[in-house]
């Protein structure tokens, strides 16, 4: 039998494929969820910041 040649095994070698794709799919969700507590806090922020002024014009009027 002769050896398969490099290129064809490394083609055919499957090892390590889906510890990838999950690390693929964990990076994804990771950059998602950062994106949307970004966001999330941008609001809480301007929401916050809303209460903060209306608390001082109430306590300077």
């Amino acid at each position: 039998m002769m050896p398969k040649p490099f290129a064809r095994r490394i083609g055919m070698d499957e090892t390590g494929a889906t510890a990838t794709e999950y690390a693929l799919a964990a990076m994804l969700i990771a950059v998602a969820a950062a994106s949307a507590i970004g966001s999330l806090g941008t609001e809480v922020n301007a929401h916050y910041s809303g209460i903060d002024n209306a608390v001082q014009d109430a306590t300077q009027g």
